[in-house]
């Protein structure tokens, strides 16, 4: 999930941090792993902080610090890619992601999933954002949810049961995006969304 060198960066802070019992300025981070800029090193500190490693705090010159394993805090399983446009295979990957556990919503496991595609950025999910699934196989009308379909392929898309027939619809300002229709059983619910991190970089 991290890059060399975000790994790199999220060590260091944290070697920082428990030498000196507070984050460093970004301008420690760039001299210490010479990054040549304090904007470079903001970057890095972004993306820990998207991919929830790190964490601001409020009205302190030295704001960033790591999340502890306590409450606040969970390790999911991101268990691979799934497309907002034309379903497609998940691909598996062996890692996780730290998530603020007030991201989270129902009961039961929760994974989360790379997006992929376009054919949900009207309801502001974007192309590499992380989303965070409650793991159930129960969906009401309008829920977005994560469906595998026949030939065992995952798309994430709004549901409608309409009887004899569920429509996985899109939400996409692009127009060529259109809802998919399958009879009553030949798809499989795998859960419902419930928050997304997103990328900063």
């Amino acid at each position: 999930m991290l890059t060399p060198r975000q790994k790199q960066t999220y060590d260091f802070i944290c070697q920082y941090i428990n030498k000196n019992g507070m984050g460093p300025t970004l301008n420690e981070i760039s001299e210490a792993l010479k990054m040549g800029s304090a904007s470079a090193a903001h970057q890095h500190v972004a993306a820990l902080k998207s991919k929830g490693f790190l964490k601001k705090l409020p009205h302190q010159s030295r704001a960033v610090t790591i999340y502890q394993e306590t409450e606040e805090v969970r390790e999911l399983p991101l268990v691979g890619r799934i497309a907002l446009g034309q379903p497609i295979e998940e691909i598996l990957e062996n890692t996780s992601i730290k998530v603020p556990r007030f991201m989270l919503s129902g009961a039961g496991q929760h994974y989360a999933l790379e997006a992929k595609g376009d054919s949900m950025n009207e309801d502001g999910i974007l192309n590499g954002d992380i989303l965070l699934i409650n793991q159930t196989n129960q969906a009401n009308n309008g829920d977005i949810i994560v469906a595998q379909t026949p030939g065992y392929k995952a798309t994430l898309k709004r549901y409608y049961n309409h009887g004899n027939q569920v429509e996985l619809r899109p939400k996409s300002f692009n127009s060529t995006h259109k809802p998919m229709f399958f009879a009553y059983g030949d798809i499989e619910i795998q859960g419902k969304f419930c928050g997304l991190m997103r990328r900063e970089i």
